[in-house]
């Protein structure tokens, strides 16, 4: 039944809940409408029934392959979680030490012991490995997925990796390392490193200001550090647990670049050697490539020192192995210090025989320390020393005070006495001492390193001399005279007039009966100013004036 919209009465809207008008309440009268016929075409129902049909099929279908397809996907999910898994564990990292953990992982098991592996090279030695192991690292940082599918088809997998430096730690399964590493090689120099995981008998690690002191022998080492001028005030402990080997030197190294400011010196010893020419190849090789990896901002102020070992290995045909690889070599001259005694010990003898062949390499230097007595890992230390003692007294950069130390070793070599007899060359101590003496020399007060030169030849012919207490001028200008005390022959007198107009004059003088040498200087422009240094080799005893035009 319906109501009328407007009462018939007065015209005013009606309510469809009542009978009567609301405005004047008339009643109102309801009618009956009938409903419009339908239609039954079975031709469109029958299509529409099969069109239904179809849908529901296609649905159904649907429904099974979405099925399909998330279990497909959860397993390949498992599958991907579980081979991700098995490729190490997370390593969380910071925005100042992403450049190494970021998309990091370390290994989730402990290596296995060591075992003896013969290798090919150039001596077709053998060395101690951790079985089914490969330490690779790209001179570049390829996509991980790349280095993965390629480790696959080479038989490899990753268990652990530093993508963002182009390190991996690989998988291979026992016998397969060689295999591997010679497959790998043939990519070419993108592939900087590849050997198998060497295991090295490291001692300790130590890094000057931030260094392992765990045990008897860090704490002798940092002593060792500490009585050649090197400062150790922070420490941390680098992780060798399970036996140190070549994966543990790269994050070892890594870890001690990432936790320094860029720019601020790093100085590394390391007290370790291998006990085959393959080994310590594979050491120094090691080493280099992490120094490489490390970003060049971070590299500049980096020095590593290497006890030379006490093996008496010959290191000729060892550096010349490593520094075959051009990376490499650059790496060795700008970074590291192979560091030797003259030192015997009548237990261990003559550590200096594995290096007799090496005589004038130029990555080998030698340091007289007492305390290498006991061992070339406690020359090593004081070598380290005396390079922090230069960077810190004199402002250069820990790669000019490692170029200074070579270059002034170089510069020695070959001296002979007055009487013809050959001379050592200049030590570490010796051109510590010579890079000092020429910067506080230099009327610039800058290094040159021709100046630690000279100043190392004269310290060097004056082993041996008389010590004398002090030096001091009796007239300086064009006639300049200088006298020690007490007045002595006999004792060498480095003179060195640096001038404001880059003029330089250096020479050595031996004092007569008076205790006296004197030495004339050009005349320069008015204004110059000439810094006129005199000191007494053997003793260090130094004495400066300035002389105005």
């Amino acid at each position: 039944m319906d109501f009328p919209a407007f009462c018939t009465n007065c015209g005013q809207p009606t309510s469809s809940a009542s009978n009567f008008c609301t405005s004047c309440g008339a009643a109102l009268k309801a009618t009956t409408s009938a409903p419009a016929p339908v239609t039954l075409n079975l031709d469109v129902l029958t299509g529409l029934a099969r069109q239904l049909r179809s849908l529901a099929l296609r649905r159904r279908r649907l429904l099974l392959s979405l099925l399909a397809v998330a279990l497909l996907s959860g397993s390949a999910y498992v599958w991907y979680e579980k081979r991700m898994s098995d490729e190490g564990i997370p390593i969380s990292f910071t925005e100042a030490n992403s450049w190494l953990y970021e998309n990091a992982t370390e290994r989730r098991e402990s290596p296995a012991a060591p075992v003896s592996l013969s290798v090919e090279d150039e001596h077709n030695g053998a060395i101690q490995a951790i079985p089914g192991e490969v330490v690779v690292v790209f001179d570049g940082t390829p996509e991980v997925q790349n280095v993965r599918k390629v480790f696959r088809e080479l038989g490899g997998r990753i268990i652990a990796r530093l993508p963002a430096v182009g390190a991996y730690l690989v998988r291979t399964g026992r016998g397969k390392e060689l295999n591997f590493t010679k497959r790998i090689r043939g990519a070419g120099d993108i592939v900087m490193y590849a050997e198998p995981n060497a295991a090295f008998k490291l001692v300790g690690v130590t890094v000057v200001d931030q260094f392992s002191s765990a045990g008897d022998h860090g704490k002798q080492v940092r002593a060792v550090v500490e009585a050649h001028g090197g400062k150790t005030t922070k420490t941390i402990n680098a992780d060798v647990s399970g036996g140190p080997s070549a994966w543990l030197y790269l994050n070892a190294i890594g870890k001690a670049a990432s936790d320094r400011t860029p720019g601020e010196p790093l100085l590394i010893n390391l007290s370790a050697g291998g006990q085959t020419a393959s080994e310590e190849i594979r050491m120094l090789r090691t080493v280099a490539s992490a120094i490489h990896l490390i970003p060049e901002e971070r590299r500049e102020n980096l020095v590593i020192s290497i006890a030379a070992g006490n093996s008496r290995l010959d290191l000729e045909p060892v550096l010349d192995a490593v520094r075959s690889d051009p990376r490499m070599g650059s790496v060795m001259r700008d970074h590291i210090l192979i560091v030797t005694t003259d030192q015997t010990n009548a237990r261990l003898g003559d550590f200096a025989n594995r290096v007799r062949s090496t005589s004038g390499d130029p990555d080998v230097v030698t340091i007289d320390n007492l305390e290498a007595q006991n061992g070339t890992s406690f020359a090593a230390p004081a070598a380290i020393g005396r390079i922090d003692e230069i960077i810190r007294e004199t402002g250069v950069t820990a790669s000019q005070a490692i170029a200074g130390v070579k270059q002034i070793a170089e510069g020695t070599r070959g001296l002979k006495t007055a009487t013809g007899q050959p001379i050592k060359e200049a030590r570490v101590d010796e051109a510590t001492k010579a890079i000092k003496w020429a910067k506080d020399a230099n009327a610039n007060s800058a290094f040159e390193i021709n100046e630690g030169v000279d100043k190392a030849q004269a310290l060097v012919k004056a082993r041996g001399e008389p010590f004398v207490g002090d030096i001091s001028f009796t007239s300086v200008g064009g006639h300049t005279v200088a006298v020690v005390s007490p007045q002595v022959a006999g004792v060498s007198i480095h003179r060195t007039v640096s001038g404001t107009d880059n003029y330089y004059a250096a020479d050595v003088q031996v004092t007569n009966e008076r205790g006296q040498v004197s030495f004339g200087i050009p005349r320069a422009r008015s204004g110059v100013v000439d810094t006129i240094t005199v000191t007494a080799v053997q003793s260090q005893r130094s004495r400066q004036t300035r002389f105005t035009w």
